[in-house]
Formats: structure tokens, C-alpha cells, sequence
């Protein structure tokens, strides 16, 4: 029934001459999940089904959705999405034609986990949310807040297009996060936070790096380690920049700058550059969409929301600019190939350029080695959150850090801000492990044009940066 209606669509766009239409049909649910000192606070349920609808003249777009799954509502969408379509390229929109693409059929695919999230009862995921909270109880001290939340989405996707594509897959993305607050004897607050997410079963929790009690564990730690840390120094510092902060630059700094829609409004710094030296021969960032969520907490894309199979594409290689990543449209403008990066969060959106999986390339260092090579300077951890502005400059607070001397972690420290811009920093790195670890999940996402969150994943290899600046206490 479904696939008649977008059928139909396709139908009617050649009806209306669009030169190209695109449909694109979504069922996802969400399930979320809060337990929030002992007491489950929220257990959310929703579902969203509906179909959007892009119509080209030319290069320039149109876009209108429905939720309603009738024919009358599908030719209605299919008319607004038209006649926007005729009015932007009327009114100064894009010359030039989209580039026509092979058509890829590809239906039912699925992601490769074992144990489905629909496949256990709210109880079983209730069950995993207090070994979280017992085993972060246990371990804790001066606990003034334990919050643990668990998110799941999932559903299927199918794009069709006038040229012949038809995709269907199913995407999947499963977070559990926990936060310890502690109080220390002063007032002070501090917290300690961990989680897993990405697109995985629930075979996932029961390694023992990702376990519920793991988890719970490591926040209460992580919170309790802070009721003694130091204030950080401010000043111009050799840094480590662990794996998920590497992969949050990456992703917010460097990442956002080769969008191809900024790149094409001149609004990057990159524009216009391929081929310069931008960074050290250690600095090589890349974007991947269908990495192997088995060994990796990532998001997994095998196609974007144009029904463009999603690969990898190399955003800086040994320091130099190598591509940007682009949507069908960004991609004909600049007479290059799509990279498979356009994405919406949801079909009542239009498809933008946005990244997948993030992270710097691995290096050759051990993960002990890095830190003796460090000799003197801060290891910096995670973030929780910062500023980015479209120049590159950057502000960014690590969830936690250590001030290293002599190559040994001293104690911890907090407060830790990270600052700069990107394009210094990566003339700056030094080195990375070999070791790769990623990230993905629900909570927090992307956020780009009013869309958030979306799902992406960010990480890589611990990497070496000299000179890096911090906010903090003046030493």
C-alpha cells in the first residue's frame, strides 16, 4: 500500500515535468526512558509515518511533506513541492541542472545486530536503568543528583526517485547515559557522566566496558575523583585530546566547515581551498557513514536521504584539503560526485549537508606512549558542550581532565576549557594512537538550520596537540 502511494508520487512529478522528484517515505519510533534519583520520571513512546516530497527544476528545490497517507495528500505535497520548486528557480534560485545518478534498488537492509531493542519488554530496559543506578549508588559519594536516562530509535526508510532508485532500510540507534552530581563540603557541585551509544543490540551491554554496572560505576567515580580535583591552569598547554574529544572536534570545528551549503555561500573558511596545507602531516579527517557498528559505537548510514549510498569521504588528508561533503544538489553545483551526506532528521525537513561518523584517522602511538610523550601538560576528556562559531574559533569544556608531568597523570583537574580555532590546532598535533574508539547515540546529536538532534557519531584516535590554549586559574 505504501509503496503505491510513492509510486504515485513519482508518477504525478513526471505529470507536473519536474525534472527530477524525490520521496521519501519514514516510520520511526521513539522510546525514551528516565530514572531519575530511584523514581522512573518519564517513559515516552511515539510514533512518527509520514512522506516528504522534493521536486527539482533545474538544480533548485522544492520541498513539502504529509502525514496523511492518501493519494489526495500525495498529489497535494507533490503540487506545493513543485510549484516551489518553479518559484526559486524564477526568483534568482540555482542555474544549472541536478546531475543525473545511476539508479541503486536495495530493500530491506538491516543493521547487524543480534538483540533488537523491540524485542524486549519495558520492564527488561526498566531492569537496565537501575543496575545503572545501583551500581552508581555503590560507588558514589555526596550524591546530590543520579539521573539515568535510555533512548531508542528505530523504524524503516524508503527513497524513491524518477530515475529509478529504491532503497529500504531499517536505521537503529540505542543510548544509555548516566549522571552523578556530587556535593562537595563547600557547596560545590560536580559531576561524572558515561554511556554507550550507537547502533547496536543489547548483546552490547553485556561487554564488560559497556555493562550497566560499568556505566553506573564510572560516573559515580568519575563525579567522586572531581570532590578533589584542582581548578585548571589557564595558559598555553601540550595537550592529549582523548578519543571522544578529538572526534568532537573534528565533527564541531572542522567537521560543519566543509558542508557543501557553506562552502557554495562562501560562509566557510574552506572555500576555495582544496589542495592547501592546512594542518600537520598527522592531522587526516574523515567522514564515514556505513562503518562497522560491530566494532564501533557508531551510527550506521548504508544511504543518505537522497537513496545515495554512503561512503567515506576524506576531508583532510596528512594536513591537506581534500574534499567537502555534499547533498545531490551541492555536489552538481560544484560538478562533483554526491559523498552520500544528505541527511534531515525527520521527513517533515528538507534534505542539508551534514556529517555521519567523524574522526581523525589513527596513528602509530600506544595509548601509554601518548601520555609519556605528553611530558608536561593537561589530558583532556570528553566535552559537555561548548561554542563553535563559522570561522573556526572554538570554545570547549572537557568533562574531565588530569595535569600530567613527566609523562604521569598527577591528579584530576576541572573546569577545563579548551580554546583556539581549528585551523591552528591542526598545524599543532603532533601525533595519535592507533587505537580508535567511537561514539554515537541520541541524546545531544547535531544541530544544524533548526534541526536537532541528529544522529551522528564522533570520536577516533587520542591525539597529541603542542600549545593548545585553556581557560582556568592563572598559574
Amino acid at each position: 500500500m505504501v509503496h503505491e502511494l510513492l509510486d504515485y508520487a513519482i508518477d504525478y512529478g513526471r505529470n507536473l515535468k519536474s525534472d527530477l522528484t524525490e520521496v521519501r517515505y519514514e516510520d520511526m519510533v521513539m522510546h525514551t526512558l528516565t530514572l531519575e534519583n530511584g523514581s522512573f520520571r518519564d517513559a515516552v513512546l511515539t510514533r512518527q509515518r509520514g512522506v516528504a516530497i522534493t521536486a527539482y527544476t533545474g538544480s533548485s528545490a522544492g520541498f513539502s511533506y504529509t502525514s496523511l497517507l492518501t493519494k489526495q495528500d500525495i498529489k497535494s505535497a507533490c503540487r506545493r513541492a513543485w510549484r516551489m520548486s518553479v518559484m526559486s528557480r524564477s526568483t534568482g534560485g540555482h542555474n544549472g541542472r541536478i546531475r543525473s545518478m545511476r539508479p541503486i534498488v536495495a530493500k530491506g537492509v538491516r543493521p547487524p545486530v543480534k538483540e533488537h531493542p523491540k524485542s524486549r519488554t519495558i520492564d527488561e530496559k526498566k531492569d537496565i536503568l537501575m543496575e545503572v543506578y545501583r551500581a552508581a549508588r555503590e560507588e558514589g559519594e555526596r550524591i546530590s543528583s543520579l539521573v539515568v536516562r535510555y533512548a531508542e530509535v528505530y523504524g524503516t526508510k524508503t527513497v524513491v526517485n524518477s530515475e529509478g532508485t529504491d532503497v529500504t532500510w531499517e536505521p537503529l540507534v540505542v543510548d544509555l547515559q548516566c549522571t552523578v552530581v556530587s556535593k562537595g563540603m563547600g557547596g560545590d557541585l560536580v559531576d561524572g557522566s558515561d554511556g554507550a551509544g550507537g547502533t547496536f543490540g543489547f548483546e552490547r551491554f553485556r561487554k564488560d566496558e559497556y555493562s550497566p554496572e560499568t556505566i553506573g560505576k564510572n560516573s559515580a567515580s568519575w563525579a567522586k575523583e572531581k570532590l578533589r580535583s584542582r581548578p585548571a591552569p589557564a595558559g598555553e598547554f601540550r595537550c592529549v585530546c582523548e578519543h571522544l574529544l578529538s572526534g568532537v572536534l573534528a565533527h564541531e570545528s572542522f567537521g560543519h566547515l566543509t558542508e557543501g551549503d557553506f562552502i557554495l555561500s562562501n560562509s566557510s573558511p574552506l572555500t576555495g581551498r582544496l589542495g592547501e596545507h592546512l594542518g600537520s602531516e598527522h592531522a587526516t579527517i574523515i567522514d564515514e557513514g556505513c562503518m562497522d557498528p560491530k566494532r564501533y559505537n557508531v551510527y550506521w548510514m548504508p544511504f543518505d536521504d537522497q537513496g545515495v549510498r554512503c561512503g567515506k569521504t576524506t576531508l583532510l588528508e596528512n594536513g591537506v584539503l581534500k574534499g567537502y561533503l555534499h547533498t545531490r544538489v551541492t555536489s552538481s553545483l560544484l560538478a562533483v560526485m554526491p559523498t552520500g551526506n544528505a541527511r534531515s532528521i525527520s521527513f517533515y525537513f528538507p534534505v542539508i549537508p551534514r556529517m555521519t561518523n567523524t574522526y581523525f584517522k589513527p596513528g602509530d602511538m600506544g595509548d601509554d606512549e601518548i601520555i609519556r610523550e605528553l611530558k608536561t601538560g593537561i589530558y583532556a576528556i570528553r566535552t559537555q558542550g561548548g561554542q563553535v562559531n563559522t570561522d573556526g574559533t572554538f570554545m570547549f569544556k572537557a568533562a574531565r581532565g588530569y595535569w600530567v608531568e613527566k609523562g604521569e597523570i598527577k591528579y584530576p583537574l576541572r573546569d577545563v576549557i579548551l580554546m583556539g580555532d581549528i585551523l591552528t590546532l591542526l598545524k599543532r598535533i603532533e601525533g595519535a594512537t592507533k587505537k580508535v574508539q567511537m561514539e554515537s547515540g541520541y541524546f545531544g546529536g547535531c544541530g544544524k538550520v533548526n534541526q536537532s538532534p541528529l544522529p551522528v557519531g564522533d570520536g577516533g584516535p587520542e591525539v597529541l596537540i603542542s600549545g593548545v590554549r585553556f581557560g582556568g586559574e592563572v598559574r
